[in-house]
C-alpha cells in the first residue's frame, strides 16, 4: 500500500513549530522548502493569503443541496466502479509486473477505443494508455526527478491535459493521434499540480492542490482564479463534478484530516460565482487516502498486445 511520508511532508513541521514553538520544526520545514525546491510555490501561498481574499458564496432560491449531493454521488460512484475497471485491466496487462497501482479520481479519462491513466504512487508516474487494444506504457515524467507522481488527467477530444506533482507542478497539453500519446505544449512550468478537472461545454476547470494555503479553481482559457470560500479556502480540491451542464460540485479536504471532515462547494460556471460551501460529515465520497483505488491482478481481465516502447515526446 502507499503512505504519505510524513517526514517529507513541509505543513506538519509548521503544525508542529505553533504547538511547540520548537525552532528546528520551523528549521526543519525551510529546509524541506529548500530541498523540494517548492519556495516559489510557498512564496506564492503567502501572496495570496495577503491579497486574495475568499470569496462569498451568493445564495440563489432555486438550488438545493441536497439534490446536488445525490447527483455527485451518482457520479462519484460510477466514476469510482470505471477507474476500478481500468486499473484492474492495466495490473492484467501488465503480466504481473506490478501487484498494485495508485490512481487518484481525476487520473484517468476514458478514450474513444480504450482508457488513459496516469500513475499516483511515490516517485512513480507512468502514463498508460491502451487504444485500438494495443497497450503501452509512457515513461516520459519518470526522467524528471521532480515529478513525484500524476495529479489528473482531462481528455477534450484528441487533447490531453496531464497536471503532476509534488516539486515540478507541471500542467502539460499532449494529443492523442493514431493510438500514441504526443507531447504538444507546457501550459504551466510552475503552479500547476491540479488535483481536480472538469470540461464546460468548450472550457477546462482545474481545481488546485495546496495543502493548508489558499485554493482557487482555475480556468484555462480566460486564465481567471476564483478562491474557494471558507472553510474550503485551505482545503485542496479533490474531486470536481459537472452537474446540469454549468454547476461546479468541488470537495476540499486537509492532506492530514484525521477527522474526515470535508466541504462541498459549489461553483456556477455561468454566473462565475460560488452558490455554496459548507463542511459535509458523510462518507460518500471518501476513499484512502485522497481517493486513492487499490486493486490486485485478475486473471479473467482480457488481454491485448502490450509494448512498452512508447513513442516518448521531445
Amino acid at each position: 500500500m502507499i503512505h504519505t511520508d510524513k517526514n517529507k511532508e513541509i505543513f506538519p513541521k509548521f503544525v508542529d513549530f505553533n504547538r511547540t514553538k520548537n525552532i528546528l520544526q520551523l528549521f526543519a520545514a525551510i529546509a524541506l522548502i529548500i530541498r523540494q525546491r517548492r519556495f516559489q510555490e510557498f512564496a506564492y501561498g503567502i501572496l495570496c493569503f495577503l491579497f486574495s481574499k475568499p470569496s462569498r458564496p451568493v445564495e440563489t432560491v432555486d438550488f438545493q443541496a441536497n439534490e446536488s449531493i445525490a447527483l455527485a454521488r451518482e457520479q462519484f460512484i460510477e466514476k469510482k466502479e470505471e477507474k476500478d475497471k481500468i486499473i484492474l485491466e492495466t495490473l492484467n496487462l501488465l503480466c504481473g509486473v506490478d501487484t498494485e497501482l495508485g490512481v487518484t479520481i481525476h487520473g484517468y479519462a476514458m478514450t474513444a477505443d480504450g482508457f488513459i491513466f496516469g500513475e499516483y504512487d511515490d516517485h512513480s508516474s507512468r502514463i498508460f494508455l491502451k487504444e485500438h487494444e494495443e497497450f503501452s506504457v509512457c515513461q516520459f515524467y519518470q526522467n524528471d526527478p521532480g515529478v513525484r507522481h500524476i495529479h489528473s488527467i482531462l481528455r477534450s477530444g484528441e487533447t490531453i491535459f496531464i497536471s503532476t506533482g509534488d516539486s515540478n507542478k507541471y500542467l502539460d497539453r499532449w494529443r492523442l493521434r493514431n493510438g500514441h500519446l504526443e507531447f504538444d505544449k507546457r501550459i504551466l512550468q510552475t503552479l500547476g499540480g491540479l488535483t481536480a478537472c472538469c470540461k464546460v461545454n468548450e472550457e477546462h476547470f482545474f481545481g488546485t492542490d495546496f495543502s493548508e494555503r489558499p485554493n482557487y479553481i482555475f480556468c484555462l482559457e480566460s486564465q481567471e482564479k476564483w478562491f474557494f470560500p471558507r472553510p474550503a479556502y485551505t482545503q485542496h480540491c479533490s474531486l470536481m463534478l459537472l452537474l446540469h451542464d454549468r454547476l461546479l460540485f468541488c470537495l476540499n479536504t486537509s492532506l492530514f484530516n484525521v477527522s474526515h471532515r470535508q466541504t462541498i462547494s459549489i461553483f456556477d460556471t455561468r454566473s462565475s460565482v460560488f452558490i455554496h460551501c459548507q463542511d459535509y460529515w458523510g462518507n460518500d465520497f471518501l476513499g484512502y487516502p485522497e481517493n486513492w483505488t487499490r486493486g490486485r491482478k485478475l486473471s479473467s481481465m482480457p488481454t491485448a498486445r502490450t509494448s512498452t516502447n512508447a513513442p516518448l515526446p521531445m
